[in-house]
């Protein structure tokens, strides 16, 4: 017969170890099936003085929030 103390022990690690599995298995997946974020292109507003991002390889690109068309900064 098993004491209450082992019975115990094999209980926590019979429902620990399935739940420690499925958190690492879902911490890999999130990790390996996130896409690289896009290259993006730094824009700064002398008007309204904000910074705002643009594609890559844009040259120049309207404000959002102002309208007015700025260059990117350089690299």
């Amino acid at each position: 017969m098993i004491d209450s103390e082992s019975f115990f022990v094999f209980y926590v690690v019979m429902v620990l170890a399935p739940v420690a599995a499925c958190w690492i298995a879902s911490r890999w997946r999130d990790r390996a099936l996130r896409a690289p974020p896009a290259p993006r292109t730094l824009f700064r507003c002398p008007e309204c003085l904000r910074f705002y991002e643009g594609e890559e390889g844009v040259e120049s690109l309207r404000c959002p929030y102002c309208g007015r068309t700025n260059t990117r900064l350089s690299r």
